[in-house]
């Protein structure tokens, strides 16, 4: 749902109607069939930047066939992708701003990173966890085919309005603008032919702003009219200020994407405990985003800032200690995760009701111009993460670094 309010939270302030969206071998990606989705300030080198073939390979890239996934970037954009590894070739249809191509060439690094040989330049590289995930760096991305972004993998699975009923999940909402994250929990379920929203949010940039607060809540129903038959993605008209435009919703493993306008969200089922999972321990191979020296833009325009996609090499430990780092060895994050119903600074009143956001994990840290902080939420295989940096404890017009980013587990 399009997000169009000054802050970045998520709109609640729209209509809604629902339409089929199917991918099938004629569309010009090629269609989408069964896979999952997964899913600080120096930088490094950009992705795909002299990789260390020593490194250990994160994301195998043996397989036949066709493997074909349904992504959302945090500009906006809906890509289709279809990957050929028989014929070392992609194919994909930005349904968003339109570009396209069919057999695109791939190489494959050490570290079972693609590099594409995109004629459009759309496509530059992507990490891959076979019939799981596939996060992409797209470039010549959004409305005008002008902005670099992250496109987040997910499976073409069918969908309805029945996979919307009694929802907990977890989200990142990601963008190019105003901040470039947030983070909070959400509950759907269905009322009549109406979807039923709640969503409470943290928004960092909103702690920054003199005259805005970080934390928000939503409450509202959608009507809904949901066509017969099969679809893989519901196409969402939202009419805002007497104009209409499309967002889309499609499913994954454990919930669901939505992308649109300015961006995407990513809402992940919640687990039954707060506490941190062993099992999640392990190492993971990351593909993010990030800017630096970021000012708030006007509308949905994506802000000033110096923009890149680098790979992370994540590794968490039983107890949840969190390490990451980027391709130059340079220490991205390394801390212990805490539950976020266990931070009094994020949970009680006016902000997020701590029962409502098990399974996401939070550390803090403080510097002379304010606290950076960082937020992690697990899926199957894989997970997502974002972090935000002050450029000044308090001042709406202060430069701001933010990172966000999808990983995939290493088998």
């Amino acid at each position: 749902m399009r997000s169009t309010v000054r802050h970045g939270s998520f709109a609640i302030g729209l209509v809604l109607a629902v339409a089929a969206g199917a991918c099938t071998p004629g569309d010009a990606a090629g269609g989408l069939a069964d896979e999952y989705f997964v899913g600080g300030r120096p930088m490094g080198p950009p992705f795909g930047a002299s990789p260390d073939a020593s490194a250990s390979v994160a994301v195998p890239a043996a397989g036949v066939g066709q493997h074909r996934y349904q992504t959302t970037a945090s500009v906006g954009d809906f890509l289709q992708i279809t990957i050929d590894k028989d014929a070392h070739t992609a194919t994909y249809l930005n349904k968003t701003n339109g570009l396209s191509a069919a057999g695109v060439p791939y190489t494959i690094d050490a570290k079972g990173a693609y590099a594409f040989a995109d004629p459009n330049g759309h496509l530059k590289a992507a990490i891959e966890l076979e019939d799981y995930a596939f996060v992409v760096d797209v470039d010549k991305a959004g409305p005008k085919k002008d902005s670099r972004a992250l496109a987040i993998g997910a499976a073409t699975s069918p969908i309805s309005l029945t996979d919307f009923v009694n929802r907990r999940l977890n989200m990142m909402q990601f963008r190019t603008s105003n901040g470039g994250m947030e983070v909070g929990n959400v509950v759907l379920s269905t009322a009549g032919n109406g979807l039923f929203v709640d969503l409470q949010s943290y928004w960092p940039r909103g702690a920054m702003a003199n005259d805005d607060h970080p934390f928000h809540g939503r409450m509202r129903t959608f009507p809904v009219q949901e066509p017969a038959g099969e679809h893989d993605f519901l196409t969402l008209a939202e009419t805002e200020g007497g104009m209409t435009s499309m967002d889309y919703v499609f499913k994954t493993a454990t919930g669901f994407a939505i992308d649109m306008s300015n961006g995407n969200i990513i809402m992940l089922e919640q687990p039954e405990s707060k506490d941190f999972d062993a099992a999640s321990a392990g190492s993971y191979r990351a593909l993010a985003y990030g800017k630096q020296g970021a000012k708030s833009s006007s509308g949905n325009e994506p802000e000033p800032g110096e923009a890149t996609v680098r790979s992370i090499d994540v590794t968490i430990g039983a107890s949840g200690h969190v390490v990451a780092a980027d391709g130059s060895g340079a220490k991205v994050f390394d801390d212990d995760l805490t539950p976020v119903p266990d931070a009094a600074y994020l949970t009680g009143a006016g902000k997020l009701d701590a029962a409502r956001s098990k399974g996401i994990f939070t550390f803090r840290t403080h510097g002379a111009l304010g606290n950076t902080d960082v937020f992690v939420i697990f899926t199957k295989s894989g997970l997502l993460f974002s972090s935000f940096t002050p450029g000044a404890p308090e001042g709406g017009d202060a430069p701001y670094d933010y990172l966000y980013g999808a990983a995939v587990k290493e088998r």
